[in-house]
């Protein structure tokens, strides 16, 4: 089956697989991470001082796809499902209440007509499995509804942990907690579905030198915290339709 991403032939090359698989195909591994395609750019305004942001990150996703090849368990939809903001249960696509997402919308419905497609070829008899495998996280890599603008130090401080929004420490609670709608959809179903302790969403936590807790977000109003160095293991939960979901 022929794989197309935003009106073009995917067409990787061996040499361009992030995923690779060891023990004669037995277990799939991630070795490298796919660069942006050019038009995943276009879709966003960054400022200076500012990058392109996964929420729930690329190695996340690649664990996620790896975990479900290796322990032989098809988890995928709800991967496919949490990143492009799809209420499956509910048959509601969650971006629409934001206006941004809302204004990209025919874009994000192609792309999820192309990972329908990809998907599909994963699952088909015959295919090459990790060429599938590496075009389906290609193509998840470049989810609109995954993405944002935010600070560059401290997304890059944050690397391959999820990079949340809408995230504050509740006092009365003592955890931190995701409010944003659309984040605590794809969070908890992320956390429930999770084939692997790897693609469960994680998050960097830290006290502040004031001693108040602090999660890591690109979001944050300070570029970086003035960290202690102190541990938080603090825990993180999602609030998706008034429901609390423990995600660490």
């Amino acid at each position: 089956m022929s794989i197309t991403f935003r009106g073009e032939p995917l067409k990787l090359e061996k040499k361009d697989y992030c995923l690779v698989s060891k023990d004669g195909g037995k277990t799939l591994v991630c070795i490298n991470r796919f660069n942006f395609h050019p038009t995943t750019y276009a879709n966003f305004k960054i400022a200076p001082g500012e990058d392109l942001c996964h929420s729930y990150s690329f190695r996340s996703i690649a664990s996620y796809i790896t975990g479900c090849y290796n322990n032989k368990t098809d988890n995928l939809p709800h991967l496919i499902n949490a990143l492009f903001l799809y209420d499956a249960d509910k048959n509601s696509y969650l971006y629409l209440n934001s206006s941004y997402y809302k204004s990209i919308s025919k874009q994000i419905l192609s792309d999820y007509d192309d990972v329908a497609d990809a998907y599909s070829d994963l699952k088909s008899t015959g295919s090459d499995t990790i060429l599938a495998c590496n075009n389906l996280l290609f193509i998840l890599n470049n989810a609109l509804t995954n993405l944002r603008p935010g600070k560059s130090a401290i997304n890059r401080s944050i690397r391959e942990v999820c990079d949340p929004i809408s995230a504050h420490y509740d006092p009365a609670r003592k955890y931190f907690v995701i409010d944003d709608y659309n984040e605590g959809f794809r969070m908890s179903v992320l956390a429930k579905t999770a084939p692997c302790d790897e693609a469960r969403p994680a998050f960097y936590t830290a006290y502040d030198t004031n001693g108040d807790p602090y999660i890591y977000s690109s979001d944050n109003k300070t570029a970086l915290p003035a960290a202690s160095g102190a541990a938080c293991n603090l825990p993180v939960y999602a609030n998706y339709r008034g429901t609390i979901y423990q995600l660490t």
